[in-house]
């Protein structure tokens, strides 16, 4: 099944003229081809988009792909550690300050973060926050007006709705 949709999409991305190598934007990890499935996938999921949205689209996503950040998997502790259970915040020191680690008290009030073992597989992370004018476009492609649009036009406040703001 995976099979068919692929030739599906290189089949859709031929046919379309946006997916023309020389119309794709560049990458700096992923393939000619790889974004070429991708423009597809996006005429395909968005018919009705025009063709300068769909571009739009398709350099962020090329953009936000080669953004990305590889976090190796692994497993670690989680949860309260304890601390020092007569600990002085003027006083620096390193965990757990010389405290045998079985004498050191709850650092959360109810003592209900028990530390426990977690294990994450790899994953990818955006290295980068999100713009503004990315988040727009994407509330454009699912009909949705941009946030907050009845503040934008406030001088006062134009500087926070930037399109190159990276969002808190």
């Amino acid at each position: 099944m995976n099979m068919i949709r692929t030739l599906a999409l290189l089949v859709g991305c031929a046919a379309a003229a946006a997916c023309s190598s020389a119309n794709l934007p560049e990458s700096q990890k992923l393939s000619s081809q790889k974004v070429g499935e991708i423009a597809a996938r996006i005429e395909a999921q968005y018919p009705n988009l025009a063709q300068e949205k769909r571009d739009e689209v398709l350099r962020v996503v090329v953009r936000s792909l080669d953004e990305m950040v590889f976090i190796e998997g692994g497993t670690f502790e989680m949860g309260d550690f304890g601390w020092k259970c007569d600990f002085n915040p003027a006083e620096v020191c390193t965990w757990p300050c010389g405290v045998p680690e079985d004498s050191v008290c709850n650092i959360t009030m109810m003592g209900d973060a028990q530390l426990h073992t977690v294990e994450l597989s790899s994953y990818h992370l955006a290295a980068k926050k999100t713009t503004l004018g990315d988040f727009d476009l994407y509330r454009s492609v699912k009909g949705l007006p941009p946030v907050r649009s009845e503040l934008r036009d406030r001088e006062r406040l134009k500087y926070l709705f930037d399109p190159m703001n990276r969002r808190q």
